[in-house]
């Protein structure tokens, strides 16, 4: 932990630790209940980019860069990813990767009262003899890649309205476990693959309509 005290990023400012904690609940018949910290460790650092468009974890057992916004292209993502493996690298010495993920949280604006299939290829589905009105839905469906060793989680659910608007998530989690060296240029390779199957299931996700907006 003290290795990690020493990292600087060009554009980032340290925010405030990161811990580790555990709790013990008691609950007896003839006691009133009781909580118990058990573990209160210090687990890594967090930094936020000036900017406020980046937000980047350092811990004792990994490493994780978020766009929150202003996001460009893979290639700049992966490059800074990149950047900041290499200095964390430097301080923490040879590690080993058990898993690899990439999530890519979409908001899919519509107008209030809209046709959910104009957006979305899989939205909600009511049985016929029902109403065929929608006021919140969540989705979430696991789906293996067993060719690349990868798993994609996708959520699809539905924001709060704003005005006479409404947003979809589309929320895309991929990952794949896998058991490499932390200077092992395969760690840079399994990502470009998870980068792949996290853009076809956008694309598989969306319609013409949504694709068009974003051109």
């Amino acid at each position: 932990m003290e290795k990690l005290e020493n990292l600087d990023f060009d554009g980032f400012v340290y925010v405030h630790p990161m811990k580790h904690g555990q709790f013990k609940f008691e609950i007896s018949r003839d006691q009133p209940a009781r909580a118990e910290v058990t573990a209160d460790q210090p687990l890594g650092r967090r930094y936020d980019k000036k900017d406020g468009t980046q937000v980047l974890q350092v811990r004792r057992n990994g490493m994780t860069l978020s766009i929150l916004k202003n996001y460009t292209n893979w290639d700049a993502l992966r490059d800074a990813a990149r950047d900041k493996w290499n200095k964390y690298l430097d301080i923490s010495g040879p590690v080993g990767v058990s898993r690899l993920a990439l999530r890519y949280i979409n908001g899919i604006e519509m107008p209030f009262g809209a046709d959910y299939d104009d957006y979305l290829t899989a939205g909600p589905r009511i049985p016929g003899p029902l109403p065929q009105m929608v006021n919140n839905f969540i989705q979430r469906v696991e789906v293996p890649f067993e060719k690349d060793n990868a798993t994609a989680i996708i959520t699809q659910a539905l924001e709060m309205p704003v005005a006479d608007k409404r947003a979809a998530v589309l929320d895309i989690d991929v990952f794949s476990l896998c058991s490499l060296g932390g200077t092992s240029s395969e760690v840079w390779s399994v990502l470009e693959r998870l980068r792949i199957i996290a853009n076809d299931i956008f694309f598989s996700s969306v319609t013409k309509k949504v694709i068009e907006s974003y051109l």
